[in-house]
């Protein structure tokens, strides 16, 4: 909760902060808080933002939408071999953050990593409210991603819920090789 606060008040006095380089002329798109046992990012961009998350061969993925945020809690054990990578499409081009190991973003000890995917992407990690560049590893993205940003949106909004999947369960026939009969009782509502 703490850093939470920590982040709620460098984005209010952001524009004071000491920079070792020159801030930003484009707008910052993600914060992102990272600590040993939460993940904090929030969208500050008027356009939807994916963090992607690489472990090995698997990938997930969440949507911000404009406004939003997303927060995960988790013992430190398992950040290690995770990456996270922040796109969005500027223009219709896919644009990335590149990758971020989150281990050693936890271990840092950074306030917060501040990002912007626009066509100077650059990302900071913030220390006691002074900005220092980092330099992200490569991208882990495919060129091309099958759904588009405002679909995902879509998908992933607070009010989509689960749909119901009917079970097949075994049926009393000796031979076991037709598959129950259903019936014509109808799926519950959704």
């Amino acid at each position: 909760m703490l850093k939470r606060l920590l982040a709620l008040a460098a984005i209010l006095v952001l524009p004071t902060l000491h920079a070792t380089e020159q801030p930003p002329v484009e707008p910052l798109d993600v914060g992102v808080v990272c600590t040993s046992t939460e993940f904090v990012a929030y969208n500050f961009s008027t356009s939807p933002q994916l963090l992607v998350f690489h472990s090995g061969l698997y990938c997930t993925w969440r949507v911000l939408a404009p406004g939003t945020k997303f927060s995960s809690t988790y013992t430190r054990q398992m950040l290690d071999g995770v990456v996270l990578e922040i796109a969005n499409f500027d223009s219709g081009i896919l644009r990335t953050s590149h990758s971020y190991d989150m281990s050693s973003l936890c271990d840092s000890g950074a306030d917060a990593l501040w990002v912007r995917n626009h066509a100077q992407a650059a990302s900071w990690l913030e220390f006691q409210q002074t900005l220092t560049p980092m330099t992200a590893g490569p991208s882990l993205l495919p060129i091309t991603i099958p759904v588009t940003l405002d679909a995902a949106v879509s998908l992933t909004a607070p009010g989509f819920a689960p749909t119901h999947v009917p079970v097949v369960t075994t049926d009393d026939n000796p031979d076991g090789e037709t598959p129950p009969v259903l019936g014509d009782k109808p799926l519950p509502p959704m």
